[in-house]
């Protein structure tokens, strides 16, 4: 799949040997730069409990805070996530608003989110936590528990948030 935008909005995507033309609405805001066919995000959110990257809009499942981590679960709602078991599993995004349940929201896909409250090692791997919506720096070690990377730390409040969709079941 490769795509381009003009300068009317449309957006124009090849799929294999065909082209498809569909009208799209674009947003882009002064946090991204777009030069040619690069687009630069800003990896550094200007305050706590706000993300930069990649986001969906989606419906909760349950009450969401900002930095929760969640999946989507067989409802297509999202909901917070646990390494205790396979079945809220895997991570796919993080929660960008207080979010009571049945509300819409964003969530952010990929990028960065910042919570000063985390205190990560800095270049240390983030995992899916065993406590419901979190994540962990450390790997979780339980007996039937998922090990999920969700990223990498840019600071102690900072994570670089890039899910890997693999998990590992603990023996």
């Amino acid at each position: 799949i490769a795509g381009d935008c003009n300068s009317s909005g449309a957006i124009t995507l090849v799929v294999g040997d065909d082209a498809v033309n569909e009208e799209v609405d674009v947003t882009i805001t002064t946090s991204a730069t777009i030069s040619g066919s690069t687009i630069l995000l800003n990896q550094n959110p200007s305050a706590s409990l706000t993300g930069e990257g990649t986001k969906i809009t989606g419906v909760a499942g349950e009450s969401l805070s900002p930095s929760d981590s969640v999946y989507i679960k067989s409802d297509s709602k999202y909901w917070k996530a646990s390494a205790l078991t396979g079945s809220k599993m895997p991570i796919c995004a993080l929660s960008c608003d207080t979010l009571a349940a049945e509300a819409t929201g964003s969530f952010l896909l990929y990028g960065t989110f910042r919570n000063d409250s985390w205190g990560w090692s800095t270049g240390s791997l983030i995992y899916a936590s065993t406590i419901s919506g979190s994540l962990t720096g450390s790997s979780p070690t339980g007996s039937s528990n998922m090990v999920q990377v969700v990223g990498i730390s840019k600071t102690s409040g900072t994570v670089l948030f890039n899910p890997s969709y693999g998990m590992v079941e603990n023996a």
